[in-house]
């Protein structure tokens, strides 16, 4: 009976490594790399599909879970990329319609300006002919 208790303990201390480094390995790749655990475990659960736990570690090979933790890291950079390319996309676009206002704005005011001189040579103009006018 000692020998069976003996191997059960055992057993029970390798499966509690297996579950440590399993955690060590979620821990070091996922919470310290910044990545979301609520879309990792989400993802587990996705590649687990069959299974009601795929959040549970106990369902999980560490050669699985290490393999699913580089497929997901790797799926959320590619995500990341795109967003900041999408964000330097409408960064520039927003620029583009920044400088097309400004264009616009100057080519107002300066037609504005020139509109204000015009009206001024046509008052000029007025007034020289109504004086012209008057003294006749």
């Amino acid at each position: 009976m000692d020998k069976e208790n003996n191997n059960i303990l055992n057993h029970k201390t390798l499966l509690e490594q297996d579950l440590e480094k399993k955690q060590n390995l979620i821990k070091s790749t996922i919470i310290d790399g910044n990545y979301d655990k609520n879309i990792f475990f989400n993802f587990c659960i996705n590649k687990k599909k069959y299974l009601e736990n795929g959040d549970n570690l106990c369902n999980w090979t560490l050669e699985e879970l290490s393999t699913t933790i580089t497929e997901f890291c790797s799926e959320q950079n590619k995500i990341l990329e795109e967003q900041k390319q999408s964000q330097k996309l409408i960064t520039h676009n927003l620029q583009l319609n920044i400088n097309e206002i400004n264009n616009n704005l100057n080519k107002f005011q300066s037609q504005n300006l020139s509109c204000s001189e015009l009206n001024c040579k046509i008052l000029q103009k007025s007034y020289l002919n109504n004086k012209k006018k008057k003294s006749r």
